[in-house]
């Protein structure tokens, strides 16, 4: 608008104008200019554009000032620490009661879920792998037993099929003398105890998977576990899972878990580290980009930083108000980078383009950017 142009930016009036404007040795102050060079009036100066320009004079001297300087980093630096403080206890999870109203009848039916019905089924996938080998009939035992020493496993496990098939080799005398069956006996046996002690197959919960010559290419380990039901607990036991069935891969066992909770909390093992990925790349390329079109390195870094802190600030503010870490907020956070880096771009390219005294540049920034606001 005409009454925004700050003193700076004007037409220089010329020598001769700057000497008649003095009287009796003292200058006169001159009236702000538009850029068309038109005196800006008392009403405009009274308007919004006069509270704009205020409250930009304001802030540049508060930045300026020493004392204010000082003031405004240590506040800065003390409200970085309590977000800080705040992020280190903030959960992951989305718990979905918390999306409803709490007088709704579905609030009610999922609380009520998660108070009585706190059993959960969860399956264990083996695949690929020379199940007629001792050695990985000897991996499988070792991860059944791994399983079972979970304290969110239901006690006792029940037998999964392996255990109904060394049974049931042990009452043929197929069974080894190292108590476990021998590579030429192992699918025989199986074929066997299939037709012969059919309930006790289907008992095992095997679920098997047959090749083309029917070879097993797929079983798997049920179990039922408790105590999972806040994300905290979830998400703890989704990774410890997650670690044995790495253990037995890395040991020639192929394996992968699934099943309620897996759905549920799986998502959030390692939320934090994508979290903290998304917001470093963002923030690279606000960096690139800042020095690219502005071509100035000290700027560009003093923005990116102020970006970062301004994000660690949020960050730590949604987590006083009781927000959890979950995929909506991390996606919802990397986007407020975006918005932040359009205004801190504009107020570092109004700086910078900005002529005069350090306060003048400052003072012309905060009128740009306070500019949309004040419209």
């Amino acid at each position: 608008s005409a009454c925004s142009s700050p003193p700076h930016l004007a037409p220089q009036p010329s020598e001769a104008a700057s000497a008649a404007s003095t009287e009796e040795g003292k200058p006169r102050q001159r009236r702000r200019s538009s850029p068309s060079g038109r005196p800006v009036g008392r009403a405009c100066e009274g308007g919004l554009d006069g509270l704009m320009h205020t409250c930009a004079q304001g802030l540049a001297r508060l930045v300026i000032s020493p004392r204010g300087h000082r003031g405004l980093m240590c506040a800065f630096a003390a409200l970085t620490l309590f977000a800080l403080w705040g992020i280190s206890w903030m959960q992951p999870g989305l718990i979905l009661s918390e999306l409803v109203p709490s007088t709704d009848i579905t609030s009610v039916y999922l609380t009520a879920e998660g108070d009585y019905f706190s059993f959960f089924p969860v399956t264990v996938a083996t695949k690929a792998v020379a199940y007629e080998s001792p050695a990985v009939q000897t991996e499988l035992l070792a991860l059944r037993a791994r399983i079972a020493l979970m304290p969110e496993a239901v006690q006792p496990l029940p037998p999964f099929w392996l255990h109904y098939l060394l049974g049931y080799a042990n009452a043929t005398g197929a069974l080894g003398a190292d108590g476990l069956l021998a590579r030429e006996e192992f699918y025989p046996t199986l074929r066997a105890w299939r037709e012969s002690d059919p309930l006790a197959f289907a008992q095992s919960q095997g679920n098997f998977g047959y090749g083309e010559r029917g070879e097993l290419v797929y079983a798997e380990i049920p179990l039922f576990v408790h105590g999972v039901q806040e994300p905290k607990q979830c998400i703890a036991f989704v990774g410890e899972l997650q670690a044995l069935c790495d253990e037995a891969s890395a040991h020639g066992l192929p394996s992968y878990a699934l099943g309620l909770p897996f759905y549920r909390c799986e998502r959030y093992v390692h939320l934090r580290f994508w979290c903290v990925r998304g917001v470093c790349i963002a923030l690279s390329v606000v960096f690139v980009v800042s020095v690219v079109f502005m071509g100035a390195l000290r700027e560009a870094t003093l923005m990116s930083a102020t970006l970062f802190f301004n994000l660690v600030q949020l960050a730590g503010l949604l987590a006083f108000v009781g927000m959890k870490i979950n995929g909506a907020l991390v996606m919802a956070t990397v986007a407020s980078i975006g918005c932040a880096s359009e205004y801190a771009g504009h107020f570092t390219m109004a700086f910078l383009q900005a002529r005069g005294t350090h306060a003048e540049r400052i003072t012309f920034a905060y009128e740009r950017s306070l500019q949309p606001l004040f419209d």
